[in-house]
């Protein structure tokens, strides 16, 4: 599509989701929710229609195998049933004394090609809040967002056009103007760099709120590690996280800090991760072909983990013990670090450096009080039990700031 014609594209796709605001701000709530849970259960069942084409067209714009695709499918739509969504809908600000909370006219999601299910919960905030959306999905990949909105033409009835999708190339900025300049809110996820970029060109009328580059880290505690067989438990539950998307997410574990004093050690963990959980998830969820420059980063990566420390590895993953040595971050592409950290308060400071960019915190052997407690108050990563790192629950909170923001406006009366 030439530029011309992708912004008069974007322009219409505005001008539809403009004119379905009316019936969305009016729509009963119930309604909603109504076609969100059959939208998703059809994305989710391998029998309908959009079911079988996401799982023919996904591995291929994805780089994931078939088997990664389907489990995150699962591990992303199984989690929104009746009740969730209804439990998520009630987080949505309501006037309460002097203050009044208006949705805006118009919402836009700028995505990026990482995680091919991210679109999922911000699509849910926004039509819950009653404002029509528009996602901007990645040239590479917008697959998954364009079937997502053909299911909630399916279910949606009078509101299908409340949500609408485009793709552009990033450097189409007449395309892209002709979203955001329209837009009362844009949610930009990607690199820090592009979310730079697209804020510098943002217009004083819409308000921008920017998703950036992040990963994952786990904290070991030895209460987990009492038995050898609790350690393998462990060892599984950190590989699925490891292994989910391909480790290309902002929730995805990049390093592994292990307490001492357990049945197993930091070496010994290392090891039961590779052998007892991403050896055979290779057989079950094989990884993704790697692209030239990709494999030459986890070759480097290796190399340096290989001087280091100690280097397990196998067809598709590997995972290193560097014991107490700096934290330095993985390719993704299933390579991990373990390390060995004396307890909950020293693994805080081996991840302070992350800052913001420090999404999300698996752990075990510890609780979710005392991994805050460890951490400085300026990082607000999600907190997930190890294996459930690339499942999070539907909450109102993403990022450190509520999953309503921007969609929302608030004022005292």
């Amino acid at each position: 599509m030439t530029g011309s014609a992708a912004t008069g594209a974007v322009h219409a796709a505005v001008d539809r989701c403009l004119a379905a605001g009316r019936s969305l701000r009016a729509a009963r709530e119930e309604d909603i929710l109504h076609a969100l849970v059959a939208t998703f259960a059809a994305l989710r069942d391998p029998g309908s229609v959009l079911g079988r084409e996401a799982r023919a067209l996904l591995p291929e714009s994805t780089g994931l195998s078939p088997e990664n695709i389907e489990w995150a499918l699962d591990a992303a739509l199984s989690r929104l049933d009746d009740a969730a969504l209804h439990g998520f809908a009630a987080t949505r600000p309501r006037d309460e004394g002097r203050v009044r909370h208006r949705p805006v006219g118009l919402g836009a999601v700028v995505l990026s090609a990482n995680v091919f299910t991210a679109c999922v919960e911000p699509v849910l905030a926004a039509l819950l809040a009653r404002v029509p959306l528009v996602l901007k999905a990645s040239s590479r990949d917008d697959v998954f967002p364009r079937l997502l909105a053909l299911a909630w033409r399916d279910h949606a009835g009078g509101l299908a056009d409340a949500l609408e999708v485009v793709s552009f190339p990033r450097d189409d900025h007449d395309a892209e103007d002709a979203l955001l300049g329209r837009a009362h809110v844009a949610h930009v996820y990607g690199h820090d760099q592009t979310l730079a970029d697209i804020r510098a060109r943002l217009r004083a009328t819409t308000t921008f709120v920017g998703h950036g580059s992040g990963l994952g880290a786990i904290y070991v505690g030895r209460d987990a590690l009492r038995s050898e067989d609790a350690a393998r438990t462990i060892a599984r539950a950190i590989a699925d996280d490891v292994a989910a998307y391909d480790q290309r997410g902002c929730l995805s574990p990049h390093a592994v800090w292990v307490e001492p004093g357990g049945a197993v050690d930091g070496r010994g963990l290392a090891e039961l991760v590779a052998r007892a959980g991403l050896e055979p998830l290779a057989r079950s969820r094989p990884r993704g072909a790697l692209r030239t420059e990709e494999g030459a980063a986890q070759m480097q990566w290796r190399g340096v983990a290989t001087a280091r420390g100690e280097l397990f590895e196998g067809d598709g993953y590997a995972v290193s013990f560097e014991a107490e040595g700096a934290l330095r971050l993985s390719p993704g592409f299933r390579n991990v670090a373990v390390h060995t950290a004396a307890n909950v308060n020293m693994f805080g400071e081996c991840v302070a450096q992350l800052g913001a960019h420090l999404k999300c915190v698996g752990f075990a052997g510890a609780t979710a009080d005392e991994l805050l407690a460890a951490l400085p108050a300026n990082v607000a990563p999600a907190l997930a039990a190890t294996g459930r790192m690339q499942r999070p629950e539907l909450g109102p909170v993403a990022d450190g700031q509520s999953r309503w923001l921007g969609f929302v406006t608030s004022v005292s009366v």
